[in-house]
């Protein structure tokens, strides 16, 4: 009997002695949680960025305007058809001044499509420019799939299209850049020169700007910074051609902080202005025509 209890308690498994809880290992089980952190904000960030900024609008009611457009800036709007490097399409309008010899490019928000951006393009055609306004794909009638991706690519295929088919020199264009457009203007320039450019209501860059939204965002280190950037500050630092900014001293979206980081680090030639009072999509609704003098000043100064 007594052997075979010695028996049986030799071949029952030893119970393994649990590892004493030192700093050491609270310092692993710390970096492995980090690490999964990491891997879950990157399947967010690489699966879902473009629902998560993007906010595309295939409403047209707003073509019922152009008629009036026409008949109070005394110009001339003609649809176009932009061809993009993936075999789409961009709808966009081409409003021409007959008193301008210069154009400005527009490349709109996140959110909507051109006919939001009916107010600026009325604003910089009596500022004394042409406009051409389109929608990245996905966006109003324009073909293809909305993605942060699409969206330099989509404004460089604008950008060609106003020298090779509306017969533009760089010397005569102007990039307009709002909000997350003032990323992608930003992209355009670094194998494209406008004579001129104009950032409204900009983020420093995309990463940045997320870091600062979204908290999960924070703890991710420097080196993640996912294409595409959208980095202003990239473009204002090097050298450029004239700059204006400007921005709502009272954005909740883009906080104005954004603007005067870029202009108190890029170089020169810069001007800032700050709008009173104002929102993130309601520059142009002052009351004092404070931001279309602005936008006058600075064309005719170019």
């Amino acid at each position: 009997m007594k052997m075979a209890l010695a028996a049986e308690n030799k071949t029952k498994p030893k119970k393994k002695k649990k590892e004493p809880l030192t700093l050491r290992r609270i310092l692993i089980d710390l970096f492995k949680l980090y690490v999964f952190y990491v891997l879950l904000s990157l399947i967010i960030i690489f699966g879902v960025k473009d629902k998560l900024v993007l906010f595309p609008s295939q409403d047209m009611s707003w073509k019922a305007c152009l008629p009036i457009l026409d008949r109070d800036l005394k110009c001339q709007t003609s649809k176009i058809s932009i061809p993009t490097g993936n075999g789409n399409k961009l709808a966009g309008l081409y409003i021409k001044n007959p008193r301008s010899k210069f154009l400005t490019i527009v490349n709109h928000g996140n959110a909507g499509n051109i006919g939001h951006r009916i107010v600026i393009a009325a604003n910089l055609v009596g500022a004394g420019s042409s406009v051409l306004l389109y929608d990245y794909q996905g966006y109003g009638e324009s073909s293809g799939e909305a993605k942060l991706s699409n969206l330099v690519p989509d404004a460089e295929a604008a950008y060609d299209y106003a020298i090779n088919k509306l017969g533009y020199a760089s010397s005569s264009i102007i990039l307009y850049g709002e909000s997350i457009g003032c990323g992608v203007t930003s992209g355009v320039m670094k194998d494209r020169t406008p004579h001129a450019f104009i950032l409204q209501s900009p983020f420093v860059s995309l990463m940045k700007t997320a870091k600062d939204k979204l908290f999960f965002m924070r703890t991710l280190p420097d080196f993640i910074d996912p294409e595409p950037q959208l980095n202003n500050l990239a473009a204002v630092e090097r050298k450029h051609p004239p700059l204006l900014l400007m921005h709502g001293d009272k954005d909740n979206t883009l906080p104005c902080k954004y603007s005067q980081e870029l202009f108190e680090k890029a170089s020169e030639p810069k001007e800032i202005f700050l709008v009173k009072g104002a929102d993130h999509n309601d520059i142009y609704c002052r009351g004092d025509n404070s931001v279309f003098l602005t936008l006058k000043k600075f064309i005719e100064s170019i």
